[in-house]
């Protein structure tokens, strides 16, 4: 019998570093729910081009989970396998931000070559680099509120090159260092399509423009619809008040009279203080407040009433030693409120947290009656 060819020892020895250290799970340990999925009626249209941006947002996704070389000659074997085009498959790697065909041919080479070292190197396990928003969260906050105005507003014009436009430009204040001519942007315009979905934006067709899904469901269109159309029927049952500057009561027609009870929608937003508790002639809401020591800070002090009725001050600044006169940072204030906060917090965690305690809680919870 001739001996094996080299190659073919090379690839099943490759194999067998591959699968030493992984466990292949059974199909049949897992339960029938694990493979069933609830499907609408709605039928997908893949040949439409919007569907390419999904695939590339969706890359970028898997890009921050495993490394791109991986996913990159997973894509160009299986192409290959199927006989696509040489031509089609460098297009489409390149369209979702993947390495090209070329290099990928390359990649294919040493794994098939059983090459694994070679392959694998230091990247196995996906990307072990803190995130963006690990190392800037105060960026996060500012861009996600950045992208709820943008969104509130339905924009036509907003895109996400706007938000990588914005996170540019806060990356440069808060480093303290000018942007060069020719610098590429800090954040991609393919990185911030991600950070849109997971804030819960979408984009539509028909304008690339993104908004938040949630406004947009369905059932909740029908709801509100279905709301106001009752109001509009039974106007004459309830108090109404005319417009203009001086607006005066206008009052039920119809019998018996009925009126409308709600709280004032800032008692539901989480964190957000009356001015009148601050020493401020503006309120504002934790988000804007910075994570640690030096970062931004809207008030000098903070007061509020304890659980047993007594009035406390917090200062937001240090007043000596070595940090006197920086801010505190929203991690320093927990500890002075004796606030458990784990070490690893982010900053959208610490400002739920905080939104609990007295300090930031509502001033008021006022009612309007129609």
């Amino acid at each position: 019998m001739p001996p094996a060819r080299k190659q073919k020892s090379h690839l099943q020895n490759a194999s067998a570093r591959r699968l030493s250290n992984t466990k292949i799970p059974d199909p049949f340990d897992s339960s029938d729910d694990e493979y069933t999925m609830d499907v609408d009626d709605q039928e997908l249209h893949f040949n439409e081009k919007l569907l390419l941006t999904n695939i590339g947002d969706l890359a970028e996704m898997c890009k921050s989970k495993c490394d791109a070389k991986y996913l990159s000659t997973l894509l160009y074997i299986s192409f290959r396998f199927l006989d696509v085009k040489w031509e089609e498959i460098d297009r489409f790697l390149k369209n979702i931000g993947f390495m090209t065909a070329q290099t990928s041919h390359k990649w294919t080479t040493v794994f098939i070559e059983g090459d694994y070292e070679e392959f694998s190197n230091d990247l196995c396990g996906g990307n072990h680099t803190d995130s963006f928003y690990d190392t800037f969260p105060e960026i996060e906050a500012d861009a996600r509120s950045f992208v709820v105005q943008a969104c509130s507003q339905k924009s036509a014009d907003f895109k996400a090159v706007d938000l990588a436009q914005f996170i540019d430009t806060k990356y440069y204040e808060l480093a303290g260092i000018k942007r060069q001519n020719g610098d590429d942007l800090i954040r991609s315009e393919r990185s911030c399509r991600p950070d849109l979905r997971r804030w819960e934006a979408k984009f539509e067709a028909n304008s690339q423009h993104p908004y938040f899904e949630r406004h947009e469901r369905d059932d909740v269109v029908k709801h509100r619809h279905e709301f106001i159309n009752y109001f509009l029927t039974h106007k004459g049952f309830y108090y109404t008040i005319t417009d203009g500057e001086t607006p005066m009561w206008n009052f039920p027609t119809q019998n018996p009279p009925r009126i409308l009870m709600f709280h004032d929608e800032s008692t539901f937003r989480s964190g957000e203080v009356s001015p009148k508790r601050t020493h401020t002639t503006k309120a504002y809401s934790l988000h804007d407040f910075g994570k640690t020591i030096g970062t931004r800070c809207p008030i000098e002090q903070v007061e509020f009433v304890d659980e047993n009725g007594a009035t406390k001050v917090i200062d937001c600044y240090f007043k000596e030693g070595a940090y006197k006169d920086q801010s505190k940072g929203l991690v320093e204030l927990a500890k002075e409120l004796s606030v458990q906060l784990t070490a690893k917090a982010k900053l959208d965690e610490i400002c739920i947290i905080l939104s609990e305690h007295r300090a930031f809680q509502n001033a008021s919870e006022s009612h309007f009656i129609f």
